[in-house]
Parts: structure tokens; sequence; C-alpha cells
């Protein structure tokens, strides 16, 4: 993408995008705000130039309403094979069995066994899949191993951001919600005590790289510059004190 964006090559990439139109003209930068509607549903909503006609192509916006309506769909069908769908995305997935039926309410609790200890427990299945666990085992035993140590980068198209992040045991979105992010590492299981002591040494040990992000969201505290150096040497790190 060139470095100014013109309005002559706005409207060009605009007319060639399906689906959707600009009701503005170009406000002169690729990041001052603009209204898109989607011709398919009607859907109107406030973007970038940028994010509508940016580069690479598969990090251009769509419309969020039919998005959101794909997303429905899919989690709802096939509704029998969702929990199980869930247990077969977690590392220890075969030592849980769900005792309800999914209803379509991913907020409601829902009861599950812990075959491993025997216990049953109340979660959201939304809460299980992002890591949540067995909480008698976590509570009662210190050395349950059930935590990991994650490396992510997140980035942003409308500030230009590119940075680390460390944390705990967490693919859930709620806590980059202002962010888009991909998995750099992840450690392998350990306790949540152990977990909870490794980010705090990385947090110390790197504490001359912090990053403080433009955007809030929560955790900004355990971020880091982005830079390949220092990917490789938090996983080393990681990797020495697991």
């Amino acid at each position: 993408m060139p470095e100014k964006l013109t309005e002559e090559e706005f409207e060009k990439r605009m007319s060639l995008r399906e689906g959707l139109i600009c009701l503005d003209k170009f406000p002169g930068k690729s990041r001052l705000p603009v209204i898109a509607k989607c011709t398919k549903c009607g859907y109107e909503w406030k973007t970038t130039p940028l994010n509508l006609v940016g580069f690479p192509e598969n990090k251009r916006v769509n419309c969020p309403k039919c998005a959101n309506e794909a997303r429905r769909k899919n989690l709802n069908y096939p509704i029998r094979n969702y929990l199980k769908t869930i247990l077969d995305g977690r590392d220890d997935g075969d030592e849980y069995e769900w005792k309800d039926t999914y209803n379509l309410d991913n907020k409601k609790k829902l009861h599950i066994v812990h075959k491993v200890c025997g216990k049953e427990f109340l979660v959201r299945p939304n809460d299980f899949q992002q890591g949540y666990g067995c909480p008698f085992c976590i509570k009662y035993n210190a050395e349950y191993k059930h935590s990991k140590v994650y490396l992510k980068m997140l980035y942003s198209n409308l500030t230009n951001e590119k940075f680390l992040k460390v944390g705990i045991d967490s693919n859930s979105r709620r806590h980059f919600e202002n962010y888009d992010f991909e998995n750099v590492y992840l450690s392998k299981f350990i306790s949540r005590i152990e977990a909870s002591e490794l980010e705090k040494k990385i947090l110390n040990e790197y504490k001359q790289f912090r990053y403080k992000p433009i955007l809030e969201f929560t955790g900004k505290t355990e971020c880091f510059v982005y830079t390949e150096e220092l990917i490789n040497k938090i996983k080393e790190f990681i990797l020495s004190n697991e």
C-alpha cells in the first residue's frame, strides 16, 4: 500500500469491493473516519479508508452484521456437537464430561464433571473454552497442572501498533477487545502458581522493553516492544524456567 492513499486510489479500490460502498468522500487521510454500507443487508457503520482498502487484503474489514450472523449460524450448527467440539479443542478435554445439553445460550452455566477428581461443577461453555478448569483441583491442589504462559503479538491497523503481550492461559478475545492478535508461543502445562511466578519473572527480566499500548484493554501493563530478538529471548526464558 502506498504511504499516502489518494482519493483516486481509494475510489478505484472501493469499486473493486463486492457488497460494500463508502457513503462519504475520501477524507484526505487513510485513518480518518468514514461511513461504510453493506449492500447485502443495508447495515451502516463507522470505519476508516485504511480498513476498507488497505493491504494485505485479508485484513480488510467486512460487514460486522453479516459476520456476526455467520458466526451465530456456525455456533448453532450442529448444536449437538458444540459441547464436544469445546472438549476436543482443549488439551485436557478428555478429562471432562458435560452433564447438560447445549441450549443456544453460551452464557448459561452448565454442569460438567472433572473425571480426574470426580467433582461436578457449573461453568459457562465460553469460559470453559477459554481455559477455565476444575475449581476443586485448582483450589485444593496447587500442583494441578492446568495453566500455560503465553506470548502473543497484538496489533491494530487503526493505531498502526504491533507489540508483544505475556499472560496466563487465556485466548479470550475480551482481553484484547481493541486489538487483533496472533499466538507466538505457549508454554507446557504447569500449575497456576508456577505460571503466575513465571509471568512475574518475565515482566521483571525484560522490564526495560516494556510497551504502553495506545488503546485501553485488560492486561495493558503486561506488554513489550515487538522485536524478533526479544521474542527469542522470552521463548528461551520460558523454556529454562518451566
